[in-house]
């Protein structure tokens, strides 16, 4: 992983997008499984991060032409100058009836498409509520938005011991991801209405 040396101001705008970011939609079908397009996945997020003020670039590389992997470079790029990423590495598997310039591009968009969503914390779901899928709100948040949640309840202990009443948990890592919105909404309200 590389990052700048500090990462405040685009910990802050992730914290925000993944409030108002959904997850994608599994809408393509191919080789016997439903999945969200790259394309699908920019749409949803690009708008979201011009908001915020951050800018998502993803570079490829490989060692030669005839490399039998490729590597694609996330990164976030904040208005601040901070900055994150990482590199996913997948090997190149040749399929019948496709080039190696094929094969390698299917890669490449297979590797930026799990990438972008791994590193802005989305997944992508079914609209079909099978039960493959409903595995998904088993997933819990993050900790950036714990770290989130905690700096919009502030130090009191009794308004922390309501929130995580009211969500029926003992503690911030047992809210589920599918709950985190309602959750800031739910604290910005009360911060709101105390002013």
């Amino acid at each position: 992983m590389i990052m700048s040396d500090k990462i405040g101001e685009l910990a802050k705008a992730l914290t925000q997008i993944q409030a108002e970011v959904t997850n994608t939609k599994k809408d393509a079908k191919g080789y016997g499984y439903k999945y969200t397009e790259l394309s699908g996945v920019l749409d949803e997020v690009r708008p979201l991060c011009a908001k915020y003020g951050v800018a998502i670039t993803q570079l490829c590389t490989s060692e030669d032409l005839n490399s039998s992997s490729v590597a694609v470079t996330t990164m976030l790029l904040h208005s601040s100058g901070e900055y994150i990423g990482d590199t996913l590495s997948l090997p190149v598997t040749l399929a019948k009836g496709l080039s190696h310039a094929q094969c390698v591009g299917m890669v490449i968009t297979y590797a930026r498409r799990y990438a972008l969503a791994a590193i802005l914390g989305i997944t992508q779901t079914d609209d079909d509520g099978s039960p493959k899928e409903t595995a998904d709100q088993d997933v819990f948040i993050s900790l950036a938005q714990m770290d989130y949640i905690k700096h919009l309840i502030g130090p009191d202990k009794e308004r922390m011991e309501k929130v995580l009443g009211y969500l029926k948990v003992d503690d911030l890592s047992k809210i589920k991801s599918h709950e985190y919105t309602t959750t800031v909404n739910l604290i910005n309200r009360a911060n709101q209405s105390k002013s």
